[in-house]
């Protein structure tokens, strides 16, 4: 049985390890069993063993009913891959709306996906301008205090205890689905205000969110509306590109 690269595994990180036997596994749809993955992976079937367990845990992994049990991929794995495409379609999609966004607005232009039904900061587009707000790829806007985590209630799966959010929370959420958008003046942080919109994909499922954040002295409420036409505007294009039909009926299911 042949060795798989030259890493002793007894001298690798766990996580290391841990991603070697998710990798051995793919290369056999029909499983292995813990011996067969310590001597692939040159370690003992302790290690194994824990390493395989982890991995359960995270449902990456199966074991049969067989006997001895051998350890299969799920499908979770397949999932991982999807929504990595996904984003890399959405990435892709966005760039020229935010470019043009960021242009008309004097502003900087976020784009979130959604993961795990929260905001994740993917792609930013800064103002050209000397004060502008700036959020790190990577970062999660929190789903009760911001634009972009008000827009993922909206219009993301149902809360299963939406009934048992404050009040304050259910008029965002219901304000962002009759618009379209929401909007966040120094909610989430003093000075500063934001406006998203959601962005569907083919399955018109929610994927992302578009948004533009700015000093809110450079975001007057007069220039609210026209702010959040073109956000609206951009993220129905967005949309469009990945593939999403009936797009208005979305905006606005109310």
């Amino acid at each position: 049985m042949s060795k798989r690269g030259k890493h002793n595994g007894a001298r690798q990180p766990s996580g290391v390890n841990a991603v070697r036997v998710l990798e051995l596994l793919v290369d056999y749809p029909e499983g292995l069993g813990i011996s067969e993955v310590a001597q692939h992976l040159e370690m003992d079937a302790a290690q194994a063993h824990r390493l395989a367990n982890g991995l359960r845990a995270a449902q990456y992994i199966s074991k049969t009913t067989s006997r001895p049990p051998r350890y299969v991929v799920t499908s979770k794995v397949l999932s991982l891959a999807a929504r990595m495409l996904d984003r890399t379609d959405l990435l892709r999609a966005s760039r020229p709306v935010m470019l043009r966004l960021r242009d008309d607005s004097g502003e900087t232009v976020h784009l979130a996906a959604i993961s795990e039904d929260r905001p994740v900061c993917v792609a930013r587009e800064l103002s050209h301008k000397r004060l502008s707000v700036l959020t790190r790829l990577g970062d999660v806007w929190p789903r009760r205090e911001t634009a972009m985590g008000w827009v993922a209630l909206a219009f993301g799966p149902p809360e299963e205890e939406e009934q048992k959010l404050d009040d304050d929370l259910r008029c965002r959420i219901e304000e962002a689905r009759r618009k379209g958008y929401a909007v966040d003046r120094e909610v989430y942080v003093k000075s500063v205000v934001g406006v998203a919109a959601p962005v569907f994909d083919f399955h018109r499922q929610l994927v992302g969110a578009l948004a533009v954040a700015g000093p809110s002295d450079r975001v007057p409420d007069d220039d609210l509306e026209p702010l959040a036409k073109l956000v609206l505007e951009g993220a129905k294009e967005i949309s469009g590109s990945l593939g999403c039909g009936a797009i208005d009926a979305l905006y606005h299911p109310a």
